[in-house]
């Protein structure tokens, strides 16, 4: 049996529906899809590669295996992953989403949203409204959506023996912030603006199995994802490659004294410097 403490309403092969009411369930098996309809719930999927997707209630969930995919609907939803290839949509609500040492792709939908990741190959997306983003160590793409949002650029980057990659896709749309550690600020070898090459950036999400469009898959027929990937695809079409193949796009490139790299796509130095908070 795959649940514990509540059974589901309705269960035929692989896929589980759970009705009204508060649930407090663990979701152990593998490859199941799971329809969550009304209450203030808590999850736990302990399996592989399943979908849980939650349409009301404030709801607690926490991902602990690999592969999975969560849309949280409607309500303001607390979601925590420390399994590697994970989806997370947050839907309506001020959501907070965390993200442990794997690679995973969280993003918020609509709401005031925050969301952090830790280590690995990160994507944080605010989506609509005001929402807090920070990728944490590794290769992190922050994308803030409609908004006055705050990029968060901790001090867990410093001194951590890895050359960390931040990038700022959408900065500048809206009142946005940047929030910089003060360890980072006194750890500045340069800032410059020049041209990035996006190919080998998205190549990498690309090969981890959280490419723009293997999420936008993962995410069609869930509640709310379908709503946030097309934000997001519709941003990154003005992206075109060169007759080389590259994505080249004006920037300012912020470095460390330890390889670390900062990146804010389509804004100058003076730009970003006074979005500093």
């Amino acid at each position: 049996m795959p649940y514990h403490r509540t059974s589901p309403l309705f269960s035929s092969g692989p896929f589980d529906a759970f009705g009204p009411g508060s649930n407090n369930a663990e979701i152990s098996d593998n490859g199941r899809t799971v329809i969550d309809l009304f209450g203030n719930d808590r999850f736990v999927i302990s399996g592989n590669d399943n979908l849980l997707i939650d349409y009301f209630g404030n709801d607690r969930i926490e991902i602990r295996g690999n592969g999975n995919t969560v849309d949280a609907g409607f309500g303001d939803d607390v979601v925590r992953t420390f399994g590697n290839n994970t989806v997370v949509n947050g839907g309506g609500g001020d959501d907070r989403l965390f993200g442990g040492d794997g690679n995973v792709s969280l993003w918020g939908g609509r709401g005031n949203d925050v969301i952090r990741t830790g280590a690995g190959n990160d994507y944080a997306l605010g989506g609509a409204g005001d929402d807090v983003t920070d990728t944490g160590s590794g290769l992190g793409i922050h994308f803030g959506g409609a908004g006055n949002d705050t990029f968060v650029i901790g001090a867990d980057i410093v001194g951590n023996g890895q050359k960390d990659t931040v990038i700022a896709l959408d900065f500048g749309n809206g009142s946005d912030r940047l929030q910089v550690a003060p360890e980072i600020l006194g750890d500045i070898a340069s800032i410059t603006e020049g041209k990035v090459d996006l190919v080998p950036v998205l190549a990498a999400y690309d090969a981890d199995g959280l490419g723009v469009a293997d999420v936008g898959a993962r995410l069609a027929h869930t509640f709310l994802g379908a709503e946030t990937f097309a934000e997001v695809a519709e941003f990154l079409s003005q992206f075109t490659p060169n007759e080389s193949g590259q994505i080249l796009v004006d920037a300012t490139i912020v470095t460390t004294n330890g390889g670390d790299t900062i990146i804010a796509l389509g804004v100058t130095q003076d730009q970003l410097l006074a979005a500093v908070a």
